[in-house]
């Protein structure tokens, strides 16, 4: 969803609205080093990435326009590649998602309590 002007307010009331799992909103660059910056928002949170969501919302932006190539996607998980490729009459998108991050385990005290 092209979601130039609205709020962030506005987006999460939005993915409230639709209910799915995740809602992508596309929002133009507002720097020259990314092409698109895509925010995703559950029905009562915004959250980093999402998958399916960026997989979807490449496919739409790809029968809307028509590119092919690689899309620089601005999330809060991190400027991300998305790759756009055009095979017989559709197209397949590749994403690449960020290096993970392993934090430090629980202290056995917490993971104890569960036992």
């Amino acid at each position: 969803m092209n979601a130039d002007g609205l709020s962030e307010i506005q987006m999460q009331q939005i993915a409230r609205e639709l209910n799915n799992s995740e809602t992508a909103f596309i929002l133009s660059p507002t720097a020259s080093h990314y092409d698109i910056e895509v925010r995703f928002f559950t029905p009562t949170k915004e959250v980093p990435i999402c998958g399916h969501a960026t997989i979807a919302a490449h496919y739409i932006r790809a029968l809307e326009q028509g590119k092919i190539g690689k899309v620089l996607q601005k999330t809060k998980a991190g400027i991300l590649p998305v790759d756009i490729t055009q095979e017989n009459n559709d197209f397949n998108i590749t994403m690449t998602q960020g290096k993970p991050q392993v934090e430090k385990p629980l202290d056995e005290s917490i993971t104890s309590q569960n036992h």
